[in-house]
């Protein structure tokens, strides 16, 4: 740095001026040094003492095992829980279904679908024309293409012809169960089931054409309407009624040509079974159990004497001729 120039101001010191007589302080001792014991020649010096080492009681131990044991199980739960919520995201959804877990379980033995081109809401297991869903609306049965036996298929019933498919006799007289006219036996003659005794329009006609035509014939219908067709094509068939009344058949003997229709209705409030044993020459027949107002109907084909039974009542007898 550049030389300045000397200050013109004065520098003043101040000293404390000393006091005659006064006492000098004493010099401050200094504390002994403390001197390490000597220690021999290849001894090792004591340690000395480090931090106390904390110890676990055995209460303590057992506490911190079972912390530990807690803390592994929710962790191991976690992880499953984890890999089944994978699992189940990987899976194929569940395809909903509108039919009860009981009808389910009524018909396919499962409160859940495990078979879908059978328990589906869309299946149509017996082929009938009919789907589950719709089956379930109307009472039927999803595993029995006529479910009332009346010769039409369930579907056939609702969508072409009308008729209940749960009802064998949809013509609710006693005269049309006396002579057996089920709704098939109606629709082959060309009677109206759902206009009792009175013969099909041109209308209800075309209605029944059109409809056959978009939904198609289901089986039992077709074999039925076929077989129930050939025979109203010969005048000389009949029908004949036999009642089942008083724990008796009404009346006990019957003679019938070959191709009639014998039909058993049951009038008592107990069940009744109409049997036939099969033999050589006749191959029998067996009615279910019928119950009051019930009907069972037999179309002989063989000629014979053949006496019959009553299969629950077996003192109940009755004689079947065809000539």
């Amino acid at each position: 740095m550049p030389n300045q120039p000397p200050s013109n101001q004065d520098i003043d010191f101040t000293v404390m001026p000393s006091i005659p007589n006064a006492p000098r302080p004493e010099p401050r001792a200094e504390a002994p040094k403390s001197i390490p014991p000597s220690v021999p020649p290849g001894v090792m010096p004591p340690k000395s003492p480090g931090p106390k080492k904390f110890k676990f009681s055995p209460e303590m131990r057992k506490w911190v095992a079972a912390s530990g044991a807690v803390v592994l199980i929710l962790l191991l739960g976690i992880l499953i829980y984890y890999l089944v919520t994978n699992a189940r995201k990987n899976e194929e959804p569940v395809k909903q279904t509108k039919l009860p877990r009981v009808w389910l379980n009524q018909h396919f033995g499962s409160e859940s679908c495990t078979d879908e081109s059978r328990c589906s809401d869309e299946s149509d297991p017996d082929s009938d024309g009919l789907i589950n869903y719709n089956e379930f609306k109307e009472g039927t049965n999803p595993n029995k293409a006529d479910s009332d036996e009346d010769g039409l298929a369930d579907g056939d019933e609702i969508n072409i012809y009308k008729t209940e498919p749960g009802l064998k006799y949809t013509d609710r007289r006693e005269i049309a169960v006396i002579k057996d006219y089920n709704d098939a036996r109606d629709v082959a003659e060309n009677y109206d089931p759902i206009t009792p005794g009175v013969k099909m329009t041109d209308v209800r006609l075309r209605q029944i054409e059109n409809d056959t035509k978009t939904f198609g014939l289901h089986e039992p219908t077709i074999t039925t309407l076929a077989a129930l067709r050939e025979k109203t094509a010969n005048p000389n068939v009949k029908t004949v009624s036999v009642f089942i009344e008083n724990d008796k058949f009404s009346p006990e003997s019957v003679v019938v040509s070959k191709g009639d229709t014998v039909v058993w209705l049951n009038k008592d409030a107990v069940n009744h079974q109409v049997v036939y044993e099969a033999n050589s020459s006749f191959g029998g027949f067996q009615s279910p159990k019928l119950e009051q107002n019930q009907t069972f109907s037999f179309t002989a084909e063989v000629s014979g004497k053949f006496e019959y039974k009553d299969q629950l009542n077996p003192q109940i007898k009755g004689t079947l001729e065809v000539k």
